[in-house]
């Protein structure tokens, strides 16, 4: 009886230790500064690349990430804010500062395990800026083709200016003509993303 008590004894004692949890380093910092919310996103990737849970996939070679066009993006939306001829910086502003929550979110919801993959905020621009890009002719029909034909590299790593060019036209004179805008076909493929998007949120900001 002796033995049985001691042996009880002894797994209470070991039961009521607490359990010693080894605390992480702060990883968020190294990707997103956080005073500027300033973002690595080479960082970022190379951290969510081992998995498919944040959306980074490898095809033939070339890697894909929707988080690659949020940077280019952000990288245009940057450069016209330090623009000395750009007078309205606003909407380029915002792009940035959106960009910058919705890849901090991002970030938060990536390492909740309790969060699905599939649940994971998006990072794809068109769901980010979905309830600001206005309806115009053949919207549905060509918006779609924007990452599959029109501008295929856009999300990848490394930029390529390949183009399917009857949809890339197609794209800039629909646009043009439904809001007497100006976007221009002799600019990189990856540019004219970039404006598109740019022009798109800035009339639905306005709206």
């Amino acid at each position: 009886m002796f033995e049985i008590e001691k042996f009880l004894f002894f797994n209470k004692t070991l039961q009521a230790k607490p359990i010693k949890k080894n605390i992480l380093p702060p990883i968020k910092d190294l990707v997103i500064d956080p005073s500027s919310n300033d973002i690595n996103f080479d960082k970022l990737a190379n951290l969510i690349s081992k998995s498919k849970r944040g959306g980074y996939i490898i095809e033939r070679g070339i890697s894909y990430w929707h988080g690659f066009g949020l940077k280019r993006l952000m990288d245009y939306s940057q450069a016209q804010i330090e623009n000395p001829l750009i007078s309205e910086k606003e909407v380029y502003i915002f792009i940035v500062n959106k960009i910058k929550e919705v890849v901090s979110q991002f970030w938060d919801e990536y390492q909740e395990d309790n969060i699905p993959d599939d649940e994971i905020i998006s990072l794809n621009i068109r769901d980010v800026f979905s309830d600001l890009i206005p309806d115009y002719e053949d919207k549905d029909y060509l918006e779609p083709k924007i990452f599959t034909k029109i501008a295929p590299y856009f999300n990848a790593k490394e930029s390529n200016d390949d183009s399917d060019v009857d949809y890339l036209i197609k794209l800039i004179a629909t646009f043009n003509n439904s809001f007497d805008n100006n976007l221009r076909i002799e600019n990189t493929v990856d540019v004219l993303i970039c404006d598109y998007f740019c022009e798109a949120v800035k009339i639905g900001l306005k709206k």
